[in-house]
């Protein structure tokens, strides 16, 4: 077994287990982005605060270029209590898993191939995280999650952020390469 993002084995044996990927110790604790760009992606992660009056918000977006054109639009979101109107005027793509039908809305992106892609247990992971606390968007070959928070989080909670991220990546090109594979 290794490392899904530096691909060597663990020294010790163990690995976290994130967006459905064994990763060690290292890459948790200190980035994945250098094996990511290794590999032909361009990976970006911006945290910043804005202030209006005595309210602060703590923002983070995550930005993933893949090294591979998926043709895909998507973007999830949390689910709301008016997506149930907009349900009236458009139907929305359900995956079929409970929990996730729940808790995310898929805003764009309704096609077969988005289907299949949302099947993939690391994307719906990744897509859980984000999508309950900001937005996750795929647009072709760009990959964004964007995060907003008046409490802010830790840099613990944003590392785990951008490892459910670039976890999502590397199943995504996983998956185009294995769609394109059987065409």
């Amino acid at each position: 077994m290794a490392c899904a993002f530096c691909g060597l084995e663990s020294m010790d044996g163990t690995y976290a287990r994130i967006a459905a990927l064994d990763v060690c110790e290292e890459c948790r604790t200190s980035g994945v982005f250098h094996h990511l760009r290794e590999r032909g992606y361009e990976a970006q992660n911006r945290v910043w605060v804005s202030r209006s009056g005595d309210i602060k918000k703590q923002y983070q977006r995550i930005t993933i270029r893949l090294p591979v054109d998926t043709g895909i639009r998507l973007r999830c979101v949390r689910e709301r209590w008016y997506h149930d109107l907009t349900r009236l005027f458009r139907r929305e793509l359900e995956v079929g898993d409970p929990l996730f039908d729940e808790y995310i809305y898929v805003a764009k992106g309704s096609s077969a191939d988005v289907a299949t892609l949302l099947a993939n247990e690391g994307v719906q992971s990744a897509i859980l995280l984000v999508g309950v606390q900001g937005t996750f968007t795929l647009t072709r070959s760009l990959l964004e999650a964007h995060f907003a928070s008046t409490v802010g989080a830790s840099p613990e909670e944003r590392q785990a952020r951008v490892l459910e991220v670039a976890g999502a990546a590397l199943h995504i090109v996983r998956w185009h390469e294995e769609r394109e594979g059987s065409a």
